[in-house]
């Protein structure tokens, strides 16, 4: 597969050229040789490739002790998607999956700047909005991140719904990720989270509203840190600096779908592995080949490629 990405024209609006994602390599190069400040194994081409590694090979060694069941229903998140596509799916063999994740690391790890010593200023955080108060609800957490992403010229956004009220994970810049914290505190510390029980609906309450923006636009002029400090609701993912699931990373979409369609054919494809175990992290519903289900990936995700299939559907 073809080691390139997507690069906005300059020119034209909503029109891209393609670029090499290493343009240090060159049809004469014999080797490269990769480099990182933090260790290779921070590097997400080689983090994301021996994470995959390590899952197939669990998967394999449980497969060899007869721990998994021939119709057991499987899923994963992210990465972990491909793996039990790969493992329990059959659709991709190891060396495909090394192509895949190797080329899928290195389209996230070139989608953010870099200095000259190969450091980004992009982080993710895990957030806890019952640390700040009982109080202090999915709403209120919501309302605090798009604050700060619009009084700010940088990202921030709520990226992984892992436990309602509990677990949260955003990404953004590292200066966001610092307001975000200070925030946060301030909230806690001034008791503001720990209001009305059962106060959820924020478009009644104008007042908490215009609290949240007062600490939001004090946060947002005092200078920041993009030191990974722990907050008294928010923990820094140390060794990530490349804000996984955002919209920072979409420009890289279009390649890597063009990667998985080369490698995703009829002959590498057996619905009966699939269909009824499958559960994809779009739909939470197991897959099936019906008309009816892709109409639900339609609605879910506004796919042209769902669209596409549905106008050309025959029973």
């Amino acid at each position: 597969m073809g080691l390139s990405k997507r690069v906005p024209d300059d020119n034209a609006e909503d029109k891209y050229s393609l670029a090499p994602i290493i343009p240090e390599i060159k049809a004469q190069s014999t080797s490269y040789t990769f480099r990182s400040s933090t260790g290779l194994l921070n590097s997400t081409q080689f983090t994301q490739t021996s994470m995959m590694l390590v899952a197939m090979a669990f998967v394999a060694d449980m497969q060899a002790e007869k721990l998994v069941q021939r119709d057991a229903a499987f899923a994963g998140h992210s990465m972990g998607e491909f793996c039990a596509l790969a493992a329990l799916g059959d659709i991709f063999s190891i060396e495909s999956m090394l192509d895949i994740t190797f080329y899928r690391g290195l389209i996230m790890q070139s989608a953010v700047p870099r200095d000259a010593q190969g450091r980004s200023e992009f982080g993710m955080a895990a957030v806890d909005p019952s640390r700040v108060g009982w109080a202090f609800t999915e709403d209120m957490l919501t309302l605090v991140v798009d604050k700060i992403s619009a009084g700010s010229a940088g990202l921030l956004e709520i990226v992984n719904y892992n436990v309602r009220g509990y677990q949260y994970v955003a990404a953004g810049t590292l200066a966001n990720l610092d307001v975000l914290r200070n925030v946060l505190d301030a909230i806690a510390n001034s008791g503001l989270g720990s209001g009305n029980r059962g106060s959820d609906n924020l478009d009644d309450s104008s007042d908490l509203k215009s609290q949240i923006q007062s600490i939001v636009d004090e946060m947002l002029l005092r200078p920041v840190s993009t030191a990974a400090v722990r907050g008294k609701a928010t923990i820094p993912l140390r060794g990530i600096d490349v804000p996984f699931h955002s919209r920072q990373l979409a420009e890289g979409v279009p390649e890597f779908r063009e990667a998985l369609r080369k490698v995703i054919t009829v002959d590498t494809v057996t619905p009966e592995l699939l269909c009824g175990r499958y559960v994809p992290n779009v739909t939470a519903v197991p897959f099936e080949v019906t008309r009816s289900y892709f109409e639900m990936v339609l609605d879910i995700t506004g796919s042209n490629v769902a669209r596409e299939m549905l106008n050309n559907w025959s029973d």
